[in-house]
């Protein structure tokens, strides 16, 4: 593997082997999987009309069926803890409630940066040019990898 170089105007390049190649696009894909969004395609429970907006108890019961029981609970899974983190360590109550209203943004923010990455990543590898947006779809998906590899969930 070439070093990654950054290029004028912009973006990165990169020479990778087909092994490297593969090999990154099964660690990615694995993470995938780990952080995918319940409802990719917004079609699924709540992308309908909802209920009036006065009325609590029809929001509350959309509320539960879009985020789901145990929404604001952090993960048990030890990798999916350290790859969608509590937004207030010390206020269990506060991390909650950021958890529900983020989580299924910050999943689907991973699954797209991974996505991105495959998507630019030839099975075969060879010379790799990334525009700027891309380069930091690969950083982000490649951090993702490094956060779950260290706590040994991906092989």
């Amino acid at each position: 593997m070439e070093p990654f170089r950054s290029v004028r105007g912009g973006g990165a390049r990169v020479s990778l082997a087909a092994a490297e190649a593969s090999l990154l696009r099964s660690l990615v894909s694995q993470v995938m999987s780990l952080v995918e969004p319940d409802d990719l395609e917004g079609s699924g429970p709540g992308s309908g009309p909802g209920p009036d907006p006065g009325d609590d108890a029809e929001l509350a019961a959309l509320e539960a069926m879009v985020h789901g029981p145990g929404a604001d609970k952090p993960p048990e899974d030890p990798v999916l803890a350290r790859l969608l983190p509590d937004g207030y360590r010390d206020d269990p109550d506060a991390a909650g409630e950021f958890r529900r209203y983020t989580e299924p943004a910050l999943r689907s923010a991973k699954h797209q940066a991974a996505q991105e990455m495959l998507d630019t990543l030839p099975e075969e590898g060879g010379r790799i040019q990334l525009t700027q947006d891309q380069a930091l779809s690969w950083l982000k998906a490649l951090n993702d990898v490094d956060l779950t590899v260290r706590r040994g969930a991906i092989h």
